[in-house]
């Protein structure tokens, strides 16, 4: 999918990339269909080490939050998601279904990140959104600084919202 984005064609139609790569790759693990996939996709790839680029950065420490969704988050989710699954399963057959479940699943993501991502009208909370805050807080106080990254522009205007109702420097 990423690939008929970036460059159309270059892997064929969607039923050619089945029977010459997919197919084989998944059920048969065919290295040759690999290899010939990989020639074909790799002058599109750049792949560079932070120690090429930035060999001064420290390394990358990962620290792995769980949070829960608030009710009312929970609610509109739940809500959502068995919206979008009867829908894709009524429609099964007809072709339009594979970019209505990428929507449904976009949707959903952003109801998992906030509500207010997918819902103008939205007055709840998000679990994951009061905890990044209390992660942050907790950083700040230790006077770290922190990157926040979003798969949502949305998303980040939040933050940003929160950070200059309660007079937090920011960048």
């Amino acid at each position: 999918t990423q690939m008929e984005f970036i460059n159309p064609d270059t892997l064929g139609s969607f039923q050619a990339f089945q029977k010459e790569f997919l197919w084989p790759i998944e059920k048969n693990n065919d290295e040759v269909a690999k290899a010939r996939l990989f020639g074909r996709i790799r002058p599109f790839f750049l792949r560079r080490t932070k120690e090429a680029v930035a060999p001064e950065l420290p390394g990358l420490s990962d620290q792995v939050f769980f949070s829960e969704m608030s009710v009312a988050q929970q609610k509109q989710y739940e809500r959502v998601k068995s919206a979008a699954r009867n829908e894709i399963l009524s429609l099964f057959a007809d072709p339009k279904t594979r970019f209505m479940a990428l929507q449904a699943l976009t949707r959903l993501r952003q109801l998992a990140n906030h509500p207010a991502l997918a819902d103008d009208e939205y007055q709840g909370s998000s679990g994951k959104f009061d905890d990044v805050l209390a992660q942050w807080e907790t950083l700040r106080r230790a006077g770290h600084k922190v990157l926040f990254f979003s798969s949502f522009e949305k998303h980040l205007q939040l933050f940003r919202r929160e950070f200059e109702q309660n007079g937090y420097a920011y960048a």
